[in-house]
């Protein structure tokens, strides 16, 4: 088998060579042929300008382009875009074409002496039409002319901004670039010009896209409007501070970089905001002070953490989550602690605060002032003994003017008149809400026999009147308890620190129902007044029921105890004082009419 292979293989490459020496043969013998047939005309297919001179004769075609080119020098060239459209004489761009040279690519196509690039010449004419390009010449005219257009065309992409207007956002729209394109539509005037092709030419442009665009200017626009319709809430301990929505637009900065906007809050602006804010945040530490002389506390300091606002970084902040959802955000803070603390200097379980009672007075007469201010001191530094229980009447002692007192209103059974002290329940009512505040067991408590304005919220109120009524609380800790009383401008204040007990308390309420309408007033005549003088010694007040519970739950959460509270107010009448030419003198001109005074002339 191998055998006949080997014999068979110079069979098959006499073959071979017959095949190809034929091929050949006659590759040879047609090209000579196609030689002798167009010595003298046009190859065939082959077309100049719009004419097709495939087979004519030389002399006839050299004619026949030469008229074409004369013809084309009258043309025109066109230029147009979506904007405008621009007509030139081929003579005013300095184009001219070059007869004889066009003539000769002619002639030499397909007998330019080189086999390889005749024979493709050949080829390609019998497969369809060619083209002879025309020859011209164009000279700077047409140069200069291309980049005039481009000076008209040609401009830089214009990127969108944003503006801000009265708390809105305008945006300036952004507009695409726009380059001629100098080598495509050289390109395309010469293969214009070389085709005798004088149809309107479209001029390339590229477009350049802005890289700050509409789109994007709308999204960060909506993302301002939207974030910027919430305010902050900043939070230090149980202090929340708001930063008003109409302040983050006074003070929005929008700056554009190459690609994006830049959008913060003014830093200068933000800065004062925060130094304001640090007027009512910084604290200095405060080292425990304790001294007692005998059973007698004479010196008191309890120690206070200091704090500072980080400005700066309070100002990033802001800034940081500007476009963010959140705004809650926790003011950074320095946090100082004390070196010296109230737990290591003394032994009895005075270690911290641990209930707290604050009550308003704005609007008191001069006098009741001084009262509260009297009696608030009375019970600066006292020291509760655990399981003791404490009376305020027994603790406030002597009320006169040789305790320091002046006469003001007090209610009186179902009188207000004037005594010394008036004003004390103020005192009473704060130690009161400190008491419920420490979960301290009450023992006695009354309210008061009409609602007063300096004791709302009714219901959190507890009147005195020594010895009776009373207020009375046991101290259940176990730990002394020191009392901590002090005023600050309307404000009283009753701290206590002690111990702290493993307890929570909530109060629920106060609930306030059945309210009655005010009585009819009460007039008094009086001479002490001018003749048809009014005076009103006394306010209106509705009557009302009010009740209020705490709740006092154990380290685990489990409920101990729920103490209610309730408060029985009765309508009270306003009292006036009128003048009048007789009747006896009353001693109820104190000088010290509240500011709610009213002095009505009678006809």
């Amino acid at each position: 088998m191998n055998d006949r292979l080997i014999n068979s293989r110079p069979r098959i490459a006499l073959w071979l060579s017959l095949v190809l020496g034929v091929v050949l043969v006659i590759l040879v013998a047609g090209n000579y042929a196609f030689s002798r047939f167009y010595q003298n005309r046009v190859l065939p297919n082959v077309v100049v300008g719009n004419l097709n001179l495939g087979g004519q004769d030389l002399t006839q075609a050299n004619q026949l382009v030469t008229q074409v080119t004369i013809d084309a020098k009258s043309k025109k060239l066109t230029l147009v875009t979506a904007a405008f459209s621009n007509t030139y004489a081929l003579s005013d761009l300095g184009v001219k074409f070059d007869e004889s040279k066009t003539i000769r690519q002619l002639r030499e196509f397909g007998r330019s002496g080189s086999l390889l690039v005749d024979f493709r010449h050949r080829i390609l004419s019998l497969i369809g039409p060619t083209r002879v390009p025309v020859a011209f010449n164009s000279g700077e005219t047409l140069t200069q002319t291309i980049k005039q257009l481009a000076g008209k065309i040609n401009r830089g992409p214009i990127e969108a901004n944003l503006n801000i207007d009265k708390q809105q956002l305008q945006i300036k729209e952004s507009v695409e670039g726009r380059e001629l394109d100098l080598e495509k539509l050289r390109l395309t005037i010469d293969e214009r010009l070389a085709n005798l092709d004088f149809k309107p030419i479209v001029i390339p442009i590229k477009i350049f896209s802005p890289k700050r665009d509409t789109n994007l200017a709308k999204i960060v626009s909506e993302k301002i409007v939207y974030s910027l319709k919430f305010p902050y809430e900043l939070t230090f301990k149980e202090k929340i501070f708001n930063l008003a929505s109409s302040d983050l637009w006074n003070w929005l900065q929008i700056a554009p970089t190459s690609d994006n906007f830049v959008v913060k809050l003014d830093e200068n602006k933000l800065t004062a905001y925060f130094k304001d804010l640090a007027l009512q945040i910084d604290q200095p530490m405060q080292n425990a002070a304790f001294k007692m002389t005998g059973d007698q506390v004479v010196e008191f300091k309890p120690d206070k953490s200091g704090a500072v606002l980080r400005i700066k970084d309070a100002v990033n902040l802001i800034n940081i989550n500007l476009l963010t959802s959140q705004r809650k955000l926790e003011l950074p803070i320095n946090a100082l602690e004390p070196k010296v603390k109230l737990s290591s200097l003394n032994s009895l379980g005075i270690d911290e605060l641990v209930a707290s009672g604050k009550s308003n007075f704005a609007g008191s007469p001069k006098n009741r002032r001084h009262n509260i201010a009297v009696g608030v001191k009375r019970f600066n530094l006292m020291l509760i003994p655990p399981e003791s229980t404490f009376s305020f009447g027994t603790a406030l002692g002597e009320v006169s003017a040789a305790t320091g007192y002046l006469p003001e209103m007090v209610i009186k059974g179902d009188e207000t008149i004037p005594e010394y002290g008036g004003g004390l329940c103020q005192v009473s009512t704060t130690a009161f809400r400190a008491i419920l505040d420490g979960g301290y067991p009450v023992v006695e408590r009354k309210a008061h026999a009409y609602r007063v304005i300096y004791y709302e919220p009714a219901g959190l109120d507890a009147t005195i009147y020594p010895p009776s009524p009373d207020l009375k609380f046991t101290n259940d800790s176990p730990g002394y308890i020191l009392i901590n009383a002090y005023v600050i401008n309307n404000n009283a204040y009753f701290d206590f620190y002690g111990t702290k007990t493993n307890r929570s308390v909530k109060i629920e309420g106060p609930f306030v129902s059945n309210v009655t309408d005010y009585l009819e007033p009460i007039y008094v005549e009086t001479s002490t007044l001018p003749v048809g003088e009014v005076k009103r010694i006394d306010s209106a007040h509705r009557g009302a029921d009010a009740v209020f519970y705490r709740y006092i739950y154990d380290g685990n959460g489990k409920l101990i105890t729920k103490d209610t509270f309730k408060s029985h107010y009765v309508p009270w009448p306003a009292k006036y004082l009128v003048g009048v030419p007789e009747a006896p003198a009353l001693e109820t001109n104190l000088k010290n009419i509240g500011p709610d005074e009213n002095i009505i002339k009678q006809p």
